[in-house]
């Protein structure tokens, strides 16, 4: 496989169009979505790599700041943005729903609550070494 090959087969035939098979087109793997496993498939595979991103991201840095959805399916896809963020559940911010589905792609979640200090708690190990 030649340069022009592979960069045609990541850039052009992956993501999307690669699990779907049929389209690249959000829209039109929407459409298939209730129908399709494959289609369902593409959805939950374009999603899981951007939580995957941010969520790295959040570890080297000092948390998450405001984040900006970009794009045609980051600016136009509310349920897009509501996967990604279902999948960083465990950070200090949540998504607004209600700015989340007027279409806006910016400012669009809010601190959470405090979460609960990390505790330790001994295991069965622990418990016999102390015998």
């Amino acid at each position: 496989m030649d340069a022009a090959a592979i960069e045609q087969l990541v850039n052009h035939r992956s993501s999307l169009l690669g699990t779907f098979g049929l389209s690249g087109d959000m829209r039109a793997v929407y459409q298939a979505g209730h129908v399709d496993a494959d289609a369902w498939l593409a959805i939950k595979m374009f999603c899981a790599p951007a939580g995957k991103a941010i969520a790295a991201l959040c570890t080297v840095s000092s948390g998450l700041d405001p984040l900006a959805f970009t794009g045609g399916i980051g600016e136009h896809d509310a349920a897009v943005r509501a996967d990604v963020f279902a999948r960083l559940a465990r950070l200090d911010r949540m998504l607004d729903e209600g700015l989340n589905q007027r279409g806006r792609s910016f400012g669009i979640t809010k601190r959470r609550a405090a979460c609960p200090p990390p505790s330790a708690l001994p295991t069965r190990t622990s418990r016999r070494r102390r015998r």
